[in-house]
């Protein structure tokens, strides 16, 4: 479950450390990443059965620097189906929080990306075979993944707001919509698959 909340300018975080990345642009809009740890006693992120010090309490947050709360929400709706267990292979969104017009998606923390690691973390793997089995289950898994992505069909919320919005329509109305909407189904597609997009 993803927790939500938008905050006043004088509300606190709990962060006791930021570190801010380089800022990106994606499309028009300038997207900021930080590090950030967050303190064990304001968040339940990780398995409460471990050790207080095993858990995890460092995060990746990104900052969408849009005053477009459209782009957030879709971009939160897609997230949410894709999070979890059943999807082991994509980031999961944690949680979310707006604080003075800008949005913000906290993610578990990687340390590395797929070109660090084969650069710098692990640049002569084993040649054992359980290596070898290992990468081969990563690289399915990852594919896997990418398949539910591109099967994602983005238009089913799409229909479901068109089916709401209808019910203020006249019923032909309404039927020529849905009919002139279903033939503009759109799919998921990741878009920027590279190593360093890999964690």
């Amino acid at each position: 479950m993803c927790l939500s909340l938008i905050l006043s300018y004088h509300s606190p975080l709990p962060l006791t450390l930021m570190r801010w990345g380089r800022p990106r642009c994606i499309g028009e809009d300038l997207v900021k990443f930080f590090k950030a740890e967050i303190h064990p006693d304001h968040h339940d992120f990780s398995d409460p059965a471990l050790e207080p010090r095993l858990r995890q309490n460092t995060f990746a947050v990104k900052c969408l620097n849009s005053p477009k709360k459209t782009l957030f929400q879709k971009e939160v709706r897609v997230l949410k189906k894709c999070s979890g267990e059943s999807h082991s292979h994509l980031i999961s969104l944690l949680a979310t929080y707006e604080q003075l017009n800008r949005f913000y998606l906290i993610f578990p923390w990687a340390e590395s990306d797929l070109m660090k690691y084969w650069k710098v973390l692990n640049p002569k793997p084993s040649n054992a075979a359980e290596t070898m089995l290992w990468i081969a289950e990563q690289c399915r898994g990852i594919s896997d993944d990418l398949v539910r992505i591109h099967e994602y069909n983005s238009s089913d919320l799409q229909d479901m707001e068109a089916q709401l919005s209808s019910q203020l329509l006249s019923p032909s109305d309404a039927l020529n919509r849905d009919n002139h909407e279903s033939d503009k189904r759109q799919y998921g597609r990741h878009g920027d698959i590279k190593p360093e997009n890999i964690l």
